[in-house]
């Protein structure tokens, strides 16, 4: 992934028993169609087929990351960028 501009990683109690841990990476990339915003934790989904093709992956990145949040009751969420580039 050679468009990532930044990476930030923060952690913070929320209550006395659990913490809430935050990572946020951006990206300087073409962004992604509103529309499909919900749809890249999906698994195989692709935003643009042949692009991604050429540049591979399968389109299980994100996926396996949202079970794995999900498992740990969390949450991810993607926005696109105000200038360019999404991120989540």
């Amino acid at each position: 992934m050679n468009n990532f501009t930044s990476v930030t990683q923060t952690a913070r109690q929320t209550s006395a028993k659990k913490q809430f841990y935050s990572t946020v990476y951006k990206d300087n990339g073409e962004g992604v169609k509103e529309d499909c915003i919900d749809k890249i934790v999906h698994k195989f989904y692709r935003v643009d087929y042949f692009r991604s093709r050429e540049k591979g992956g399968t389109g299980l990145g994100l996926a396996i990351c949202k079970d794995i949040v999900e498992n740990h009751e969390g949450f991810i969420r993607a926005e696109n960028l105000p200038d360019k580039g999404l991120w989540y």
